[in-house]
């Protein structure tokens, strides 16, 4: 399991979106509220943005996100108008380095998996192997289910060309694979112009997520996060099973997976 959140709206610091909320994300990699399967998100974190050329790039460190002394230099001088971070708890059997670390970052978009495929060392991999291009697996220097679910996407992204198409083909194509597996599967998508975000699970309860749209302390923006940052009132849970997509004027769509 993981927490994750993401950031849409005018330009803002890092650090207010990542490290000053009462609830941050660093403050749920060590005490996070609504986590199933876990109780600290300690295996490092990745935080990512797009710079003035419209590239993607990001930051990411295998140590803890309260551990990392970049943080504050890094939170006080970087400012974009999107944000995509996650802080991690690697699952049992996956490794943690700099590879395995999110987001996933492939064609320019940032992906971020919030979950976990049960066993997927244990066959399930196999399953999925035949499904993808060779080539775009090649592109992941990783061995999570994560990163796999990433290589799914782009796969089906390559195919159809529409982010919210390729995320329920992703979906839908997982459930046909997993039968009684446990899969924990929200995710998150952006090209650097909008967001896309799945709150999803099949065999289990969802994760939670949450969206935020002109929040006192982040107006004229929207937010979304596995748990709230703070005790605006504004914060709304996502519904399960839904898929919620939202552009640069804050409008939040809402489409059902399947």
């Amino acid at each position: 399991m993981c927490r994750l959140a993401a950031y849409l709206g005018k330009d803002i610091a890092l650090e207010k979106f990542f490290s000053a909320p009462r609830h941050s994300l660093v403050k749920q990699a060590w005490q996070p509220r609504e986590m199933q399967e876990a109780t600290l998100n300690a295996d490092g974190f990745g935080i990512g943005w797009y710079n003035a050329g419209g590239e993607a790039v990001s930051y990411k460190n295998t140590l803890p996100a309260w551990s990392d002394a970049n943080l504050h230099g890094l939170g006080s001088s970087l400012i974009a108008p999107l944000w995509i971070a996650n802080v991690r708890s690697a699952t049992p059997g996956q490794l943690v380095h700099l590879g395995n670390t999110q987001p996933v970052t492939y064609r320019n978009l940032h992906f971020l998996h919030n979950g976990f495929i049960d066993n997927f060392q244990d066959g399930f991999r196999a399953k999925l192997l035949p499904l993808i291009d060779p080539d775009i697996l090649a592109a992941f220097q990783a061995d999570t289910d994560s990163a796999w679910l990433a290589a799914l996407f782009h796969q089906h992204l390559g195919h159809c060309g529409n982010i919210e198409t390729a995320l329920r083909q992703t979906v839908t194509q997982l459930a046909a694979q997993a039968a009684a597996r446990k899969v924990l599967m929200n995710l998150m998508v952006t090209d650097g112009h909008a967001l896309y975000a799945i709150r999803h699970a099949i065999n289990a309860d969802c994760p939670s997520l949450y969206t935020l749209r002109n929040g006192a302390d982040f107006p004229d923006a929207v937010v979304i996060a596995s748990e709230a940052f703070d005790d605006d009132p504004g914060w709304r849970a996502v519904a399960e099973h839904q898929l919620i997509s939202v552009d640069r004027e804050g409008r939040i769509s809402t489409l059902p997976i399947a």
